[in-house]
């Protein structure tokens, strides 16, 4: 009898929240669903990701100890996927007074804005960059997408761009 290797003994994909602010516990159904649409979306069949909401004071920190950049932000992608696995592998830190600012800037739900951020977070580990308006336009495209076919309301085809990016 063949044992089955660990790795086929994994779900296909793992989104687990390794640290949850307060304030998003009562969003983290939607917040999985966001992710798993996400995926799907881009057809990632095997993933493990880790994704950590934190308050401002502590994205801060780890914006400034991995990109140089002062102050707070609105998600950070860790891609920790190594050569030749098809598995996508990261983390997402994601920060929920951020969310919450622009959620009330822009009148939508904190719960929408913080899918918004790991949908854009996922993708940036997929491999999409918004650097360029046209690579920017791509993104919201897709996040909006993402966002409507889980029932929440789209952002960008609704509202400015965030000011946090």
């Amino acid at each position: 009898m063949t044992m089955p290797s660990p790795i086929e003994d994994e779900p296909p994909l793992q989104i687990t929240f390794t640290h949850l602010h307060e304030g998003a516990k009562a969003c983290e159904t939607t917040l999985r669903r966001t992710a798993d649409a996400t995926l799907s979306n881009q057809n990632i069949d095997r993933a493990n990701i880790n994704i950590a909401i934190v308050c401002d004071d502590e994205i801060a920190l780890l914006n400034e100890k991995h990109l140089n950049h002062k102050g707070p932000t609105d998600v950070l992608s860790f891609n920790l996927s190594g050569g030749g696995d098809s598995t996508l592998e990261g983390e997402l830190v994601v920060s929920f007074d951020t969310a919450k600012r622009e959620a009330d800037r822009r009148d939508h739900t904190v719960e929408a804005e913080l899918s918004l951020y790991i949908a854009h977070g996922l993708l940036h580990l997929i491999g999409f960059d918004d650097a360029t308006e046209e690579q920017a336009n791509k993104m919201h495209k897709i996040e909006d997408t993402i966002l409507t076919s889980i029932g929440l309301q789209a952002i960008y085809s609704t509202s400015d761009r965030l000011e946090t990016q």
